[in-house]
């Protein structure tokens, strides 16, 4: 059962990860596509066109920006979930201490 629980976290682990390269994939293509418009829009001297693919790509910026902000959230939960469980089990590590004390005496 056990086994099959861990298999089961590390199939979904791996489906994130797969999701994950793709959107990585899809944003690079994004940002090669705005490349190739900006360089059409700069030949055809186009400003209202260079304008809009500005926003364009500083939107693209915006949602990069956004991911690395909610990883960084994520990863700080996580480090504050984990000390505070470090904290957790010194406190158990002292109550079983102090039990162990008293039924010495």
């Amino acid at each position: 059962d056990d086994i099959a629980v861990l298999l089961k976290k590390e199939d979904q682990v791996l489906k994130d990860a797969e999701k994950a390269v793709e959107q990585a994939k899809l944003l690079e293509e994004e940002g090669v596509n705005l490349q190739a418009r900006e360089a059409q829009a700069m030949q055809s001297e186009d400003i209202e066109a260079e304008q809009r693919l500005q926003k364009q790509e500083e939107e693209l910026e915006a949602r990069v920006r956004k991911v690395e902000e909610q990883l960084a959230a994520e990863e700080t939960e996580l480090e504050q979930q984990e000390s505070k469980l470090r904290g957790e089990e010194v406190r158990l590590q002292s109550k079983s201490l102090e039990l162990k004390s008293r039924e010495k005496e």
